[in-house]
Protein backbone atom coordinates (compact mmCIF):
# COMPACT_ATOMS: atom_id res chain seq x y z
CA UNK A 1 0.00 0.00 0.00
CA UNK A 2 2.74 2.47 0.96
CA UNK A 3 4.67 1.76 -2.24
CA UNK A 4 1.58 2.43 -4.36
CA UNK A 5 1.06 5.73 -2.54
CA UNK A 6 4.65 6.81 -3.20
CA UNK A 7 4.44 5.82 -6.87
CA UNK A 8 1.13 7.63 -7.38
CA UNK A 9 2.48 10.77 -5.69
CA UNK A 10 5.59 10.66 -7.88
CA UNK A 11 3.46 10.28 -11.02
CA UNK A 12 1.52 13.40 -10.07
CA UNK A 13 4.76 15.32 -9.51
CA UNK A 14 5.99 14.24 -12.95
CA UNK A 15 2.78 15.50 -14.58
CA UNK A 16 3.31 18.87 -12.89
CA UNK A 17 6.94 19.05 -14.02
CA UNK A 18 6.27 18.00 -17.63
CA UNK A 19 6.28 20.83 -20.16
CA UNK A 20 3.97 18.90 -22.49
CA UNK A 21 1.15 18.50 -19.95
CA UNK A 22 -1.81 20.77 -20.66
CA UNK A 23 -3.32 23.13 -18.10
CA UNK A 24 -6.28 20.89 -17.30
CA UNK A 25 -4.05 17.88 -16.56
CA UNK A 26 -1.73 19.97 -14.40
CA UNK A 27 -4.70 21.36 -12.45
CA UNK A 28 -6.02 17.85 -11.89
CA UNK A 29 -2.59 16.60 -10.75
CA UNK A 30 -2.19 19.56 -8.39
CA UNK A 31 -5.63 18.94 -6.87
CA UNK A 32 -4.91 15.24 -6.41
CA UNK A 33 -1.53 15.95 -4.82
CA UNK A 34 -3.07 18.46 -2.41
CA UNK A 35 -5.74 15.91 -1.48
CA UNK A 36 -3.08 13.29 -0.72
CA UNK A 37 -1.04 15.72 1.35
CA UNK A 38 -4.13 16.80 3.30
CA UNK A 39 -5.02 13.19 4.06
CA UNK A 40 -1.43 12.52 5.17
CA UNK A 41 -1.64 15.44 7.62
CA UNK A 42 -4.88 14.07 9.07
CA UNK A 43 -3.36 10.63 9.51
CA UNK A 44 -0.19 12.05 11.06
CA UNK A 45 -2.11 13.99 13.73
CA UNK A 46 -5.39 12.20 14.47
CA UNK A 47 -6.04 14.22 17.66
CA UNK A 48 -6.13 17.51 15.78
CA UNK A 49 -9.72 18.66 15.14
CA UNK A 50 -10.84 18.94 11.55
CA UNK A 51 -11.20 22.49 10.28
CA UNK A 52 -13.03 23.59 7.17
Amino acid sequence: MYTEHVVHRRELQVILACDQSDGYLKKWAKDQLEKIEHQAKLIADPKKPLSR
